[in-house]
């Protein structure tokens, strides 16, 4: 049985010192003292300690150093204990490759086996889905990953997520408020990647351009027109009757909607709504096109006037 007693105070520029010892009361002496001193600093530590075994004589001494490099930790430690010199010297680091461009990921901690993402979030012009020749990739300042540091890019705008646990799923989460434009969409915001070791797993995930309308609709009062709210526009694919979206005006018959890709379309009042309230609609309906663009296309003037049935 023994027991250990020991002081630690800390000095100005960030320097602790320590003293142990170690006492046995079954024979009532000490069985070593010690003492210690060590610097912290922004990248290393450095430290060094003398014992005393009052019980054999032996003396030890040893000094510690240690340092992180951008790429790799560092150590270097030289111990003196009863005439013997013993040294040791480490290092201990990983590099990934396969990040795109050339890219080389270095870390403190081996990556051996340690499995990575790379992000390329790009403006999808065509809504194939794929990242073809001349559309351009997206500044993203973030996305949701959990128990990973994630590694942007502004110089090529890909998201490099290094570190992760190779044959283990990850969900990926993407916000449209993280877009720098109101009409960019992200199609699809939640993405499973399964990781395979020793490479980054290229993930590319498209931004769309959206379309917007506006326009209002009217209500025929004895040739005065007035705009009316609640009306039930219904938008279509152009020659089909697949429903796209449906829009309720506002109060004062303001007519909007952001969120068509593009293509092209035809939009109407709801018949069903104009059956039930006796209405008819001029015009009956109107066609209109969203055209390709990086700032995404806008139409205007839907305009739908509606009156009682003679």
């Amino acid at each position: 049985i023994s027991t250990d007693l020991a002081l630690s105070l800390r000095l100005v520029g960030g320097i602790t010192t320590r003293a142990s010892t170690q006492f046995i009361p079954t024979s009532s002496s000490f069985n070593f003292v010690r003492a210690e001193v060590e610097k912290r600093f922004s990248n290393g530590l450095f430290s060094a300690y003398y014992e005393r075994n009052l019980m054999y004589g032996g003396n030890s001494v040893n000094v510690t150093f240690r340092y992180d490099l951008p790429y790799a930790r560092t150590s270097l430690s030289v111990g003196y204990n009863n005439q013997d010199v013993v040294t040791s010297e480490s290092v201990q680091g990983g590099l990934m490759f396969g990040g795109g461009n050339g890219y080389v990921y270095t870390g403190k901690n081996p990556a051996m086996a340690k499995g990575g993402i790379a992000v390329y979030p790009f403006l999808d012009l065509n809504n194939n889905g794929r990242l073809d020749q001349g559309e351009k990739m997206i500044n993203l300042p973030s996305l949701k990953i959990m128990g990973s540091n994630l590694k942007v890019s502004r110089k090529d705008s890909v998201i490099r997520i290094p570190d992760l646990n190779p044959f283990t799923s990850y969900f990926l989460e993407f916000s449209d408020y993280d877009l720098d434009n109101i009409t960019w969409k992200f199609p699809k915001k939640t993405y499973s990647v399964l990781i395979d070791p020793n490479q980054f797993k290229r993930l590319e995930v498209p931004v769309v351009p959206m379309g917007e309308i506006t326009g209002i609709a009217y209500m025929n009062y004895k040739g005065t027109l007035k705009g009316t709210g609640r009306i039930q526009i219904i938008i279509y694919e152009k020659g089909s009757r697949k429903v796209v979206t449906t829009i309720l005006s506002e109060s004062d018959g303001y007519i909007y909607y952001l969120g068509l890709l593009p293509g092209e379309y035809t939009a109407e009042i709801d018949p069903a709504q104009l059956s039930a309230l006796g209405l008819i609609s001029e015009p009956p309906e109107h066609a209109f096109s969203i055209r390709i663009s990086e700032e995404g296309d806008s139409v205007e003037g839907i305009e739908f006037i509606l009156s009682k049935k003679e």
